[in-house]
């Protein structure tokens, strides 16, 4: 079956959809195409549609090429079955000559002239190319069920009038041999069967064999050999699972092996079918093709006069199917005039939604110079489009954002669309934020190609963002107060304790003045708590001035310390001599806060967030990230990382993996368009499992230097005694130390679980551990179980700030002694160890 397909147009484009079109899967309208073909043509095309079509298609850009290519596969003996050919396709031939051309080396080939334009009538066509029989004329547009439909019609009509061509080829030779068995005569007929027989013999080698045809379910004797020379040998009763097993396979063409006899059917007609039977012939001799051959020569001289009609009878079927391909090719015809003017009127469909859209829709070609424009156009610009027309596109940008359009214009690629916001002008001058889209006008001829342009006016959603920005803050603030409220606890624990202390102690001495200065350093202490939350918490207008990097980070270091569980360590690293940004120092804070509590999230089993700046060269990677020095703010953290898909989603508004309940979603976009809107972008690099880092990189200012301050922490040496005080606040310890010292305790001190396992470890002889539940390092669940599994009967009382429920109520259940809320007074410590002790 020949689906060789020629394509010639100059257009590569084109070239590729028609071998998409005609190499590709087989869908459902392929199906129904398929079925309709069956409806016009009957079995004859068969009743199953093949996995995929067995098209080969060559292509040819121009005319001269595609002729060359025809002429070349006819001396091949691989001709094309078909021909789409372009009519225009400069600077060559057209589609007329070329086709001309082809039909004088090809006649047969099927030819299918494709044009989008009336440069000549039918007539002339046909008249130049001939052969009207095999003669298509397409006009552009079309789709891709026609272009199927045409391939399929034109290549099983070609491969129709070669068979057609090959029977009567055929019935030439079998003419001859009807005219030799005419020669013999009906009463030859048996002669011929005994000669057949007998060579068949020799063939095979065997001595003995039959001929017989079955006739109306009966076994008919022919002309036997050996044993079998008359025909009361065939009713051996010895024979009879063989006539059985002839009868069975009528009307059946396979050689079959039955023990030792070989069945060869050779000849089947309306009124019999003739079985030739080899009893024990030699294997090696039986040559299946050379017996085919042999049989199908005795077929046809033995029935020559049915084949000639039955040939007759094919000829009159193929000139039935051509009447029908010429009722398919007016169908084609009807289809592609109706889808024309289905065409127009999506064209005219696409006009309307252009010209209603809401954004406004421009064309530009590669010098930036407007081409068209839709009615939005006015609307968002306050230009009418007759005058938008010609303007250029730095027109409407101000005077600041000249430099970053031209720059986008200038990289703009054949295949890449650019998104970008920026700010533009009206007609009025005033300027406005603008989402921009510019998208190639691919496939374009060169004198329509250039640029689509989409604007979308900004200046609702900027105001919603910054609604955003100030809800996202307080969302924030809440966070920090839940953290807030531990620390206030531990603080007021020193207050209330120190002022109780003063109650019943007025006499100056020593201790006296050492609480004293305990009130008023934890008060100094409460007191930067609550400026920094209302510094944190007041909703201020954006502002631009010089920030020193270490000085934000630091900030953002002392909010977390109030934010992040104690299980999580927070570390700041700041490159020396790194130059300041400009921005809004509150902003920036934000967008930093909001990254670590994001990390925070992401570690929920504890884990290091660090904070890290340093400056860096960039080269301009994209139109909105041009080249300069930078300052990199990082944010990383060992947390479960995040999945391609969370990537590709992470800076989208209300987009949040964290279950309902657990945050708005808006963080990280909050950040983004803090980041974006201070000059800076933003990279993020993560791994399932593997953690996040996330770079904020914002324009460097002139260059500061800022201070870096550490904290220390002064322990206590531990005493000696019978209660182990686990507590990571230094003045809580102190005070409860002081208080169970006085009463007689002996008291030891931790200042975190780690170091409270150990001093366990070292004095065997304890008789009580007072531990807090929130506490760097190692968790206080994690802690108190570790406690059980290395002391069992060893007491456990517990301190918290958060409410009893929970986790405090969890390992009250499970065998902890008892449970004080912060803040409380040194007596009921003091009590509590004296009923669990006693």
């Amino acid at each position: 079956m020949n689906r060789r397909i020629l394509v010639i147009d100059d257009q590569q484009e084109v070239l590729e959809d028609y071998r998409r079109i005609l190499a590709g899967d087989f869908n459902a309208r392929d199906r129904e195409l398929h079925a309709l073909e069956q409806e016009l043509f009957g079995e004859r095309l068969g009743s199953a549609l093949p996995a995929e079509p067995a098209y080969e298609v060559v292509t040819a850009r121009q005319g001269g090429e595609g002729f060359l290519l025809a002429q070349e596969a006819r001396a091949e003996g691989r001709p094309f079955a078909v021909a789409f050919v372009d009519m225009r396709m400069p600077p060559g031939w057209n589609g007329m000559q070329t086709a001309q051309r082809i039909r004088e080396v090809d006649p047969e080939v099927e030819i299918v002239i494709v044009t989008a334009y009336s440069d000549h009538d039918r007539e002339k066509i046909v008249h130049a190319v001939g052969a009207p029989s095999k003669l298509l004329y397409l006009k552009k547009p079309f789709d891709v069920e026609e272009i199927r439909q045409l391939a399929l019609a034109l290549t099983e009509k070609w491969n129709l009038a070669r068979l057609e061509e090959r029977q009567r080829e055929l019935l030439k030779d079998l003419l001859i041999k009807i005219s030799q068995v005419k020669n013999l005569g009906l009463s030859d007929l048996g002669a011929i069967l005994e000669v057949t027989l007998g060579q068949m013999a020799s063939l095979a080698e065997s001595e003995h064999g039959f001929i017989a045809s079955i006739i109306s379910q009966r076994l008919t004797f022919r002309a036997g050999l050996g044993r079998f020379a008359d025909p009361p040998s065939l009713e051996q009763p010895e024979l009879e699972e063989l006539r059985r097993e002839i009868l069975s396979r009528a009307g059946q063409k396979d050689i079959v092996r039955l023990d030792k006899f070989e069945l060869i059917p050779f000849y089947v007609v309306a009124y019999d079918q003739t079985v030739l039977i080899m009893e024990d012939p030699r294997a090696e001799a039986i040559e299946p093709e050379l017996i085919r051959l042999f049989m199908e020569n005795v077929s046809a001289a033995v029935d020559a006069a049915c084949l000639y009609e039955r040939l007759f009878q094919s000829h009159r079927e193929l000139e039935r199917v051509n009447q029908e391909l010429a009722q398919a090719q007016k169908d084609l015809e009807r289809k592609i005039l109706e889808r024309t003017e289905e065409l127009a009127r999506l064209n005219e469909l696409h006009r309307g939604i252009i010209e209603n859209a809401g954004q406004a829709i421009l064309t530009f070609d590669a010098q930036g110079q407007v081409l068209s424009a839709n009615r939005a156009a006015e609307k968002i610009l306050g230009w009418r489009p007759e005058e938008l027309h010609g303007r250029l596109l730095l027109s409407l940008c101000p005077v600041s954002e000249e430099g970053c359009l031209d720059r986008v214009l200038q990289s703009l690629s054949i295949h890449s669309p650019v998104e970008l916001e920026r700010e533009l002008v009206r007609q009025d001058g005033k300027t406005f934020p603008a989402h921009i889209t510019i998208t190639p006008i691919n496939g374009a001829s060169q004198a329509l190609g250039g640029y689509i342009l989409l604007i979308a006016d900004l200046s609702e959603r900027k105001a919603l963002e910054r609604q955003l920005l100030h809800a996202q803050k307080m969302e924030s603030l809440g966070i920090l107060a839940g953290g807030v409220a531990h620390n206030f606890n531990n603080l007021l624990i020193v207050i209330l304790n120190s002022a109780d202390e003063l109650k019943g102690r007025l006499a100056e001495d020593p201790e006296l003045r050492g609480n004293l200065e305990l009130i008023l350093n934890s008060s100094q202490q409460a007191a930067e708590l609550v400026r920094q939350l209302l510094s944190f918490s007041r909703h201020e207008a954006p502002r631009q001035k010089p920030i020193e990097v270490k000085q934000l980070l630091q900030e953002v270091t002392s909010l977390l310390g109030k934010v992040l569980h104690k299980n999580l360590r927070l570390r700041m690293e700041v490159e020396e001599a790194i130059p300041p940004v400009r921005g809004d120092f509150s902003q920036l804070e934000q967008a930093l806060m909001n990254l670590c509590v994001n990390a925070r999230d992401a570690m929920p089993h504890g884990g290091v967030i660090e904070l890290s700046a340093r400056q860096t060269w960039r080269e301009n990677t994209a139109p909105d990230r041009p080249a300069g020095n930078y300052v990199v703010l990082s944010v990383t953290d060992t947390g479960v990382g995040m999945s391609a898909e969370a990537l590709e989603h992470l800076f989208e508004p209300f987009y949040s993996t964290k279950p309902v309940g657990a945050g708005t979603g808006l963080g990280l976009a909050t950040a983004y368009g803090i980041v974006s809107v201070h000059g800076g972008f933003i990279e993020v690099e993560s791994e399932p499992g593997r953690g996040t880092a996330i770079k904020i990189f914002l324009p460097c200012a002139e260059a500061g230097v800022a201070t870096e301050g550490k904290e220390t922490v002064e322990l206590n040496p531990p005493l000696k005694g019978k209660v182990l005080v686990i507590e990571d606040e230094d003045s809580i310890r102190r005070l409860a130390q002081a208080k169970l010292h006085r009463l007689g305790y002996e008291v030891v001190l931790a200042a975190d679980g780690e170091e409270g396992l150990r001093q366990v470890e070292e004095h065997p002889d304890l008789d009580l551990v007072v531990m807090d539940l929130i506490m760097p390092g190692v968790s206080g669940r994690e802690l108190f179980l570790r406690l059980r599994q290395a002391r069992p009967n060893l007491p456990v009382l517990l301190m918290s700030g958060y409410s009893k429920d929970g986790e405090a109520e969890e390992l009250l259940a499970i065998g902890a002694s008892g449970y004080l809320q912060k803040p409380f007074l040194l007596d009921v410590l003091a009590e509590k160890v004296q009923a669990t002790l006693h």
